[in-house]
């Protein structure tokens, strides 16, 4: 805003979409969480936000396990670096929905969701054309009340 009141359209805005956002490409295969995890670290530290990375890179690997596990053809995982954080989607073309589940003691599996859920500042799950996107963000508060 100018000394009139007025809004300068022209004055540069925080993160235009592609200045500090970046795609990855995965496969189903088990190797895709280990993957997409360095990629979402590399990027968040490329930015200045190591420290939030290590909290995006233990949920998307969390994300993208889901999406190996109960598809058939692997996604995108798009990371897009916020004021304070990151966002984090993964775009996957299995059209069944998550849902986050409750696993006795002895069962090995189902705690992603609720990894996510317990983790990140929010998430969520949108249809997306022949598939699903699931995402979630994490800023500096989700650190403190993580850790």
């Amino acid at each position: 805003m100018d000394s009139s009141g007025r809004v300068n359209l022209a004055a540069p805005i925080w993160n235009v979409r592609g200045n500090r956002s970046a795609t990855m490409e995965f496969e189903a295969t088990t190797s895709s969480p280990r993957n997409t995890r360095d990629f979402v670290g590399r990027m968040a530290r490329g930015w200045g936000l190591g420290d939030v990375g290590s909290l995006a890179e233990l949920l998307v690997s969390e994300v993208v396990t889901n999406a190996v596990e109960h598809g058939t053809s692997g996604g995108v995982v798009e990371v897009v670096a916020l004021p304070a954080g990151l966002r984090v989607a993964v775009t996957d073309r299995s059209e069944g929905h998550p849902e986050m589940r409750h696993p006795g003691n002895m069962e090995p599996t189902g705690r992603g969701l609720a990894i996510v859920d317990r983790l990140s500042r929010w998430w969520g799950v949108e249809r997306a054309a022949g598939g699903k996107t699931v995402w979630f963000e994490v800023d500096d508060l989700d650190l403190t009340n993580a850790w």
